[in-house]
């Protein structure tokens, strides 16, 4: 049922006079003017929060702006400050080398070892009135002392300077090792403890010479990272940055400069948060007068428009609650009745399966008793049987959402051709069938047993619909980019007798059905439903009664590359003898007397336990097996996903196959990497799988022991 979104009163309609037709009545009334009130209010209460929020956020933009400026200007005279500093030590430096090396001019290394005592003497006089100089040494061509003056305990870095011998040729090295302690003693006292800024002198390649604070120590390096050691890298001479630290992740603004001809440069930053911090509180006490004022404008216009519209919105609420509550109802209804369904059937299911499964393998007992030949017809028929029932509690649970599902990249450019050649031999001759697919349509991820059945279900409705014979049309292509997000659309037309409006509300429910008794189950496009929204997508419907019906299935386009649909595991009766040992793990007697006799025609020596915690305290006892094979539901606290995860954390090596037909803990064993088979399990494929398991273990086990 469609509902307008527009709700107008009786007052709202022109009036008519009698005999006057509809297109000769008074014509609509203008505008009220208190709706144009409202219209002027709502604007009103707009700007109360819009423009002082505007106004408000490019102030406190500019102000900041402002503030970085005057931090970056700061940081530069700091940078330009430490930069005059370390010149002039470095350049007091190259003259103590220079007169050093007069000192010694013409010695020879003998000569200058004999005379190292008054060297020393006259060294210590040199720098007696330098407190930026740690010691002077000379050292030979070996780097063996020559002659130094006192040294104390404090940090240094060495400049040198290479010492030329009476010949001409290199003699050794003249050294002066500078104090860190002294440039970060001048640090602080231009830049104080807490007053957030950082001063580094640096080499070239990025080594720390000094520092203040101590966050790093001389010799230490910044890491290869760090924005001021990419500038020194670059070669430029002086900058400033506004970046997050690679030595203590603090945010700063920072400037250096290049030390005069020196491989030195000089580094001075401020932390952001202490140099904004006049702006943030700045920026507290204009909040603290903007919002407040702001606020309370915002609060009049909208308390007015507030009890302007009161009046009109009351009628309104009244009316969508009663709609609304209609709608809940309806859908809790719904939803209840497809609950209770699903235990239903979803039980059902189980039981049949498990039914199945004891006809289906004592079926292929049966078979493989036979003396080599083709088995009789009574068994191809209830193997036959046996299919059919497995397709039938497919359809019960597809609404369910319980049924196990193996997902897997569709390719419809590939599979649509064996599919139209289904549709054609189950539609039969008088009805043409046309299947195409766009190109460019990309794979989807869903179970092509699933798609089969879904199909299936859509062309044998689609039969019923066209006795006489007529036309349907498979398209498949990418859909309209309004849609949602990237969907494959397949789109299922016939043209029959189509759907009345009455029922077309109901089509997917499970049970309901317009066909006669004895010809529909109703279960056929619940099905196509369940199948659309496990793979993530949904199913529309359109139809015209005696035009036909649209049925569109709409899924997630999947972004893996386009392969083929893999074909479905088939039985193998040619299977050899396993000559294994196995646990049996099944609650339902039946099942597990028909598994173990199917087990012994293969070859194994099957143990049977009626629980997981039986099978368990059977392995705890020694009991050793080539493979455990387990069902999925079992009642006692303990099903057979937890019995195959406690198997996994005590017993890794041991191969283990699930089998269920209902197991709402499929998606947990597929994260497991479990493998699942569903019920009924055809005999080929469970002696397929446990030989393929076997095949893989690293080494066998023998069994002992019973349940």
């Amino acid at each position: 049922m469609l509902y307008s979104d527009t709700l107008r009163s009786p007052s709202d309609l022109p009036p008519r006079a009698a005999g006057v037709p509809p297109e000769a009545a008074a014509p609509r009334p203008r505008a009220v003017p208190w709706r144009r009130a409202v219209v002027w209010l709502e604007c009103a209460t707009v700007m109360a929060l819009l423009l002082p929020a505007v106004l408000f956020t490019a102030v406190v933009l500019h102000t900041r702006t402002l503030a970085v400026t005057d931090t970056q200007r700061r940081v530069e005279r700091l940078a330009r400050t430490a930069h005059e500093h370390a010149l002039k030590v470095f350049e007091t430096n190259e003259m103590l080398l220079a007169r050093v090396e007069d000192l010694v001019r013409g010695l020879s290394t003998e000569e200058i070892r004999r005379r190292a005592v008054p060297l020393q003497a006259a060294l210590d006089r040199m720098t007696a009135g330098l407190p930026q100089v740690h010691a002077v040494w000379l050292a030979d061509g070996a780097g063996q002392l020559l002659a130094s003056s006192r040294r104390s305990g404090d940090l240094f870095f060495e400049v040198s300077r290479r010492r030329e011998g009476a010949g001409g040729g290199p003699a050794g090295r003249v050294v002066v090792a500078v104090s860190a302690e002294y440039f970060r003693g001048f640090y602080a006292e231009i830049s104080p403890e807490g007053s957030g800024i950082v001063h580094t002198l640096l080499q070239r390649d990025g080594g720390v010479l000094a520092r203040w604070p101590l966050d790093l120590a001389p010799g230490d390096a910044l890491p290869a990272a760090s924005p001021i050691r990419k500038a020194m890298s670059d070669g430029e001479a002086a900058g400033t940055l506004h970046s997050v630290s690679t030595v203590d992740g603090r945010s700063r603004i920072a400037a250096y400069r290049k030390v005069g001809k020196y491989p030195a440069y000089v580094h001075a930053g401020i932390d952001e948060e202490t140099a904004l911090a006049d702006w943030r509180s700045d920026t507290l006490v204009l909040a603290g007068f903007v919002l407040p004022l702001a606020a309370i404008l915002a609060l009049a216009t909208f308390t007015a428009l507030r009890r302007t519209r009161q009046n009109i919105a009351m009628a309104e609420r009244l009316q969508h609650e009663y709609l609304e509550r209609e709608k809940v109802e309806a859908a809790l209804h719904h939803s209840q009745k497809l609950e209770a369904l699903g235990h239903l059937t979803g039980g059902v299911a189980h039981d049949f399966n498990n039914l199945l499964m004891v006809v289906s393998m004592n079926a292929s007992i049966l078979s493989r008793q036979s003396a080599g030949g083709p088995p009789p017809r009574a068994l191809q028929a209830i193997e036959k049987a046996v299919q059919a029932g497995s397709k039938l509690t497919r359809q019960l649970v597809a609404f369910t959402r319980r049924q196990p599902l193996v997902p897997q990249p569709v390719d419809f450019a590939q599979r649509l051709e064996a599919d139209g050649e289904l549709l054609r031999t189950l539609l039969g001759s008088r009805v043409q069938v046309e299947a195409r697919v766009a190109p460019g349509t990309p794979p989807v991820l869903l179970d092509p047993s699933e798609l089969e059945l879904a199909l299936m279900n859509l062309a044998i409705n689609a039969r019923h619909a066209m006795p006489e014979g007529g036309k349907v049309t498979l398209d498949v292509r990418p859909a309209a980019p309004g849609a949602g997000p990237e969907l494959v659309v397949l789109s299922f037309t016939d043209t029959g007798s189509g759907i009345a409006p009455e029922h077309l509300a109901r089509v997917f429910e499970p049970f309901f059905t317009t066909k006669a008794v004895g010809v529909g189950t109703g279960l056929g496009l619940s099905q196509v439903q369940g199948l659309c929204v496990r793979a993530g997508g949904r199913v529309e419907i359109h139809s015209t009664p005696g035009a036909g019906t649209s049925v569109q299935l709409f899924f997630p386009a999947h972004a893996a590359a386009r392969e083929g649909t893999p074909a479905p595991e088939a039985a193998n009766d040619a299977v050899q003898d396993l000559d294994a040992d196995v646990l049996l793990v099944e609650d339902n007697l039946e099942v597990a007397a028909a598994t173990l006799a199917l087990l012994q025609s293969l070859g194994c020596r099957p143990v049977h336990c009626d629980h997981p915690r039986a099978a368990l305290a059977l392995l705890e006892e020694g009991g050793a097996f080539d493979a455990v094979l387990s069902d999925v539901v079992m009642p006692g606290g303990m099903d057979g996903v937890e019995f195959a995860r406690l198997l996994r954390e005590r017993w890794p090596a041991l191969p283990l196959l699930l089998m269920t037909g209902y197991a709402e803990r499929i998606p947990e064993a597929e994260r497991l990497r479990l493998a699942v088979l569903p019920k009924p399990v055809d005999a080929g494929v469970l002696a397929r799988r446990l030989g393929e398991l076997l095949a893989a273990r690293p080494q066998p086990l023998s069994a002992t022991g019973s349940c």
